[in-house]
């Protein structure tokens, strides 16, 4: 049970991170002179929620490792999808 709960509250905050990531891009429309700044702003409030998340579940964690790869490729994977958005190349 421990192995399931620890992918399932990966997959929660992976989800969160590209749900999140979408708005973002969304709003690259209103203010596309301010990507960089929303680029890093974004990055911030995600990691923001994630650790608060992470705090307040970490007792249920047996599977620390899994919890902690699918946050990290979560995180990589929306900063890069917002990177190449304000770019144009996505």
């Amino acid at each position: 049970m421990g192995l399931s709960l620890s992918i399932a509250y990966g997959v929660c905050c992976v989800l969160f991170l590209i749900l999140f990531s979408k708005i973002i891009g969304k709003l690259f429309n209103a203010f596309k002179t301010h990507a960089f700044a929303l680029t890093y702003t974004s990055l911030f409030i995600k990691i923001i929620v994630v650790s608060t998340f992470t705090v307040l579940i970490k007792g249920q964690l047996e599977h620390k490792i899994i919890y902690g790869m699918l946050l990290l490729i979560g995180i990589m994977y929306s900063t890069v999808e917002l990177i190449l958005k304000f770019r144009g190349k996505n």
